[in-house]
C-alpha cells in the first residue's frame, strides 16, 4: 500500500514537473526563432527599401522601419558581415541584373535560378535552401513593372537556434533525471503524514473489530439465554439479526485492512472452477426463488485453473448476493463463467432499470450505497464490491461494471 501510493506520488509529480519543464523551454525556443525571423525580415526590409544596400543610417520611419528598430539590427559593422545578394527581375519573370558583392559562396547561374524560381512563388517572404546554406528572401516591387529580390544568407542564425534547441533539449532531459532521483529519494519524507494516517486507521480498524467481538458474542449469548428462559420474540429475533449483521461488518473490515497492508500471502491450486462458481451460484437458488426472481447459469463446463478456491468462492458468492439484493422485483439473475484463451471471465449480471444513473466506477468504492441516506431495505453495508476488487487484485485480474439496456453487468477477469 505504501508502496502503491509513493509510487503515484512520483508519477504524478514527475509528470507535472515533465510538462512545466517542457512549457517552459518550449516557449524559450519559440522566443528564440521568433526574434531570429524578425531580426532577418527586418534586415531583409532594410535592405530592400534602400535597393539592395545596406544604409549607414534611418533618420525616419519608413517601410514600417522605425529608427529605433533600424539601431536595433543595424550597427557599424553590420554592413560588413551580413552576406545577401540581390536581383532584378521584370513581369516576364525574366532575371535582368545580379549583385554578388556581398556573398561569396554562390555562383551567378545558381543566383538567377533562385530569384526565377521564387518569382514563381506566391509568397513574397520565404525560405530558400541551397549551395549549402539557407537564405530567407523577399519580394519588393520596383518602376517599371520590375521586382526587387534580396536573398539574405540565415544559416548561421538559424543554426545557432538549432543549437539552442538542442542544448536545452540535452539541459532539460538531464535535468529532469536529477529531479526524478531527487524526488524518488524524498518521496517518503513528503508522504509520511498520508501513510502516518493511514497506518492509523487500519490500526484503528483492526483493534476496534477485535475490541468489539468480544461484546457481540456476548450480547449474543445472552441473547440466546433469553430465549432458552422465556422463550423467542421478535425482539430476541431483532437482537440476533443485528448481532450477525454487526459481526459480519467487523469481520469484513478487518479483512479488507489485512488486504490493503498485504498480510498472507494467498496459496494457489489447480481446481475445478467450474464446480466451485456451479456450487456458490446454486446456494443463492432458493432465495432467488422466494424473492419471485429467476436465476439463469452459463458456466462453461470443467475449467482447470490455477487460483486459490476460497477466494474463488467468495468472488462468486459477493457477486451474487449484490445481484440478489438489487435485481429488480421479479427480474433475472445470470451468472456466466467462460474461458478465452489464458484467462477466465466470470460475469454476473441482473435487471436494474435505474442503472442508467449509475456512475459504475463508484460501486467498488468502499462503502458505497446508491442509496446516499443508507435508509434502503436491502442490507448492506457497501464494502462487499470493494472486497471483491481486493480479492481479484490478489488474483492479478481486474473487475469493472457496467450497464447496457436495463442489465448491469460485473465482470471479472483473471
Amino acid at each position: 500500500m505504501i508502496r502503491k501510493i509513493r509510487r503515484k506520488f512520483i508519477i504524478i509529480a514527475m509528470t507535472v514537473i515533465f510538462f512545466v519543464m517542457a512549457g517552459v523551454l518550449g516557449i524559450v525556443n519559440l522566443v528564440n526563432v521568433y526574434n531570429a525571423f524578425n531580426d532577418a525580415k527586418t534586415r531583409l526590409t532594410i535592405i530592400s527599401a534602400n535597393r539592395g544596400e545596406i544604409p549607414f543610417d534611418w533618420v525616419e520611419k519608413k517601410n514600417n522601419i522605425t529608427v529605433a528598430e533600424f539601431n536595433k539590427v543595424v550597427t557599424p559593422e553590420t554592413r560588413f558581415v551580413t552576406r545577401f545578394f540581390t536581383a532584378v527581375v521584370d513581369s516576364e519573370g525574366v532575371v535582368k541584373s545580379i549583385n554578388l558583392n556581398h556573398v561569396a559562396s554562390i555562383k551567378e547561374e545558381n543566383a538567377i535560378k533562385f530569384a526565377s524560381a521564387v518569382m514563381d512563388s506566391t509568397a513574397k517572404v520565404g525560405f530558400r535552401t541551397g549551395e549549402k546554406a539557407t537564405y530567407m528572401y523577399m519580394i519588393t516591387p520596383l518602376e517599371n513593372e520590375k521586382n526587387l529580390v534580396v536573398f539574405l544568407d540565415v544559416t548561421t542564425t538559424f543554426e545557432t537556434c538549432r543549437a539552442v534547441a538542442s542544448l536545452s533539449a540535452t539541459v532539460g532531459f538531464l535535468a529532469y533525471i536529477l529531479i526524478a532521483i531527487i524526488v524518488g529519494a524524498w518521496s517518503k519524507k513528503a508522504i509520511e503524514p498520508m501513510i502516518e494516517s493511514n497506518e492509523r486507521q487500519k490500526q484503528f480498524i483492526t483493534n476496534a473489530g477485535h475490541e468489539l467481538k468480544t461484546p457481540l458474542a456476548i450480547i449474543s449469548a445472552n441473547t440466546e439465554v433469553i430465549e432458552l428462559t422465556n422463550g423467542s420474540d421478535e425482539w430476541t429475533q431483532s437482537t440476533l439479526a443485528q448481532v450477525k449483521r454487526l459481526t459480519t461488518l467487523v469481520n469484513s473490515l478487518v479483512t479488507l485492512t489485512r488486504m490493503d497492508e498485504g498480510q498472507g500471502e494467498i496459496k494457489l491450486g489447480n481446481f475445478n472452477i467450474s464446480k466451485l462458481a456451479g456450487d456458490a451460484v446454486n446456494s443463492f437458488r432458493s432465495i432467488i426463488t422466494t424473492e419471485n426472481k429467476s436465476l439463469q447459469v452459463e458456466i462453461e463446463p470443467d475449467i482447470n485453473y490455477n487460483t486459490n478456491k476460497d477466494v474463488f468462492s467468495e468472488l462468486v458468492n459477493i457477486l451474487m448476493d449484490n445481484a440478489v439484493k438489487y435485481c429488480d422485483d421479479g427480474g433475472t439473475i445470470t451468472a456466466c463463467l467462460s474461458r478465452k484463451g489464458k484467462n477466465v471471465k466470470l460475469s454476473v449480471s441482473n435487471d436494474y432499470k435505474e442503472g442508467c444513473s449509475e456512475d459504475c466506477p463508484k460501486f467498488f468504492e468502499r462503502f458505497y450505497r446508491n442509496d446516499t441516506s443508507h435508509n434502503s431495505k436491502k442490507a448492506g453495508f457497501g464494502i462487499g464490491l470493494s472486497m471483491a476488487e481486493a480479492l481479484v487484485k490478489t488474483l492479478g485480474g481486474k473487475i469493472w461494471a457496467e450497464w447496457k439496456s436495463g442489465i448491469i453487468y460485473f465482470n471479472i477477469q483473471i
